[in-house]
């Protein structure tokens, strides 16, 4: 009726009517409060609220998209894509990025938008996972380029993406305003090792190289040398004396300032293993980037059934590690994932006690959390997609947190189905990356030498 009937069409997509069933439904007690209303009462939800106020609330399911002059909040969008990520209700496109010739792809997921970088397609910008298959903007990346690492800073009209090299080389891209990729800088290597992780946060530039050379630059529009060009400094430099493996590093700012973080585990002898942050805090100036200090701080030990050796055991160690201010999340080969909230501001700065997350039935391979609390977590052989909620994980540390699992589909015996295809299978596969924003997550694995991306879209 609602289909043919102009009126109960326009009742239907009222957005004032799903503003108060998005708060009633999701909000929190203690947001209600905040927000200054009741959710056991909604006349007291007013329908003046303003969309751009309630953007900071909004956070949890925006994943920090900065609104525009004018922006509004369609909310019965927003109800549709937070009632599928509680139910686990994901529509999955497959798109297969390389063969088996093809250099292990990269990808990252940013503005709503998917990023690859690989040797023989270069780096490429996709549509959103409801157009998967469709490239919105492509470039290579020169002759016997072999892509490394790969990171993606800034809004939609001035992104930036980074792209670290085997010969430990960067180049910097704008993506225009025309979905025209152009080629801002070209940073030669200063030492022939492949940068194996990298971080932007405009003005600062992180690489880490081979798991261990760490270099800081900052990034200067035109004013090094009267040059017009852009230019990078280098600001500090560190090197490990042993190779970090599993390493993460970070750009973001915390407490006003912005902050480089490395982020790596390492053993204690006879107490198992920890998770160790360096930061370093950083200034603006006229001429170049300033570092006001450096700290350091660790996880309390994690014992394994060989803490009492001298020897580190990968096996027993973190696969992955991923920080996002203030979460940081640890996949294990022991089918769970540990959690942690990391205090960072003036006077202290600190890694809370570790929560486990129970759920996974096999080793966790992959796990990711972004700022707002959201994590997602996937099991070795992908028969376990999982998204947790970190901020009620580690409010409530005496208690078991529950999460909600994207289940692979199924598909019949006999039945078979090509990349692109929804119900291709997601078993048997060597995944190697997963992250996700507000909308979807993104998958990238291997399969009898094919590389595909698979992406879960939850509008």
């Amino acid at each position: 009726m609602v289909r043919t009937c102009h009126r109960l069409h326009l009742l239907a997509s009222d957005s004032e009517i799903w503003k108060r069933k998005f708060y009633l439904r999701w909000q929190s007690p203690q947001d209600c409060e905040r927000n200054g209303y009741t959710c056991q009462d909604s006349s007291s939800i007013s329908p003046n609220i303003s969309d751009r106020n309630t953007f900071e609330w909004l956070q949890d399911g925006l994943l920090g998209r900065l609104p525009e002059e004018g922006w509004k909040v369609d909310w019965m969008h927003q109800y549709r894509i937070k009632t599928n990520w509680h139910r686990g209700s994901a529509r999955l496109r497959e798109v297969e990025v390389g063969g088996p010739t093809t250099s292990p792809v990269l990808a990252q997921i940013h503005c709503g938008m998917i990023i690859t970088a690989d040797s023989e397609s270069g780096l490429r910008v996709w549509s959103s996972s409801s157009e998967a298959g469709n490239i919105r903007s492509q470039v290579d990346l020169g002759q016997d380029a072999r892509p490394t690492s790969l990171v993606a800073d800034g809004a939609v009209a001035d992104m930036k993406i980074m792209v670290g090299f085997g010969n430990g080389g960067f180049k910097i891209f704008q993506l225009g305003p025309r979905n025209h990729l152009e080629l801002c800088l070209e940073h030669d290597q200063q030492e022939n090792a492949p940068i194996t992780c990298t971080a932007m946060k405009m003005p600062y530039i992180a690489t880490l190289s081979n798991h261990r050379h760490f270099r800081l630059y900052e990034y200067v529009r035109g004013s090094i040398a009267n040059s017009s060009k852009p230019a990078v400094v280098e600001i500090t430099s560190l090197y490990a004396d042993e190779s970090l493996r599993p390493v993460s590093i970070s750009l973001q700012e915390t407490s006003g300032a912005t902050s480089a973080t490395i982020i790596y585990n390492f053993c204690q002898i006879g107490l198992g293993w920890c998770v160790g942050l360096q930061e370093f805090r950083l200034e603006s100036k006229e001429s170049t980037g300033c570092l006001l200090s450096s700290r350091f701080t660790f996880s309390a030990s994690k014992p394994t059934p060989r803490s009492e050796g001298y020897r580190r055991h990968d096996s027993e160690m973190p696969s992955t590690l991923s920080y996002s201010h203030p979460y940081l999340i640890a996949a294990l080969p022991d089918n769970t994932a540990i959690s942690y909230l990391v205090t960072s501001n003036s006077d202290s700065y600190h890694i809370s006690p570790g929560k486990r997350l129970w759920g996974h039935s096999s080793a966790v391979s992959l796990a990711e959390c972004a700022g707002n609390g959201k994590a997602i977590s996937i099991s070795v052989g992908g028969d376990n997609i999982r998204v947790w909620d970190l901020r009620d994980a580690l409010s409530t540390p005496n208690r078991w947190s529950g999460s909600t699992e994207i289940s692979p589909p199924s598909r019949d015996a006999g039945q078979s189905a090509r990349p692109g295809e929804p119900g291709h299978e997601l078993l048997n596969r060597r995944y190697r990356w997963i992250s996700f924003d507000d909308e979807q997550v993104v998958v990238l694995s291997e399969q009898d030498g094919r590389q595909i991306m698979s992406c879960f879209d939850f509008l």
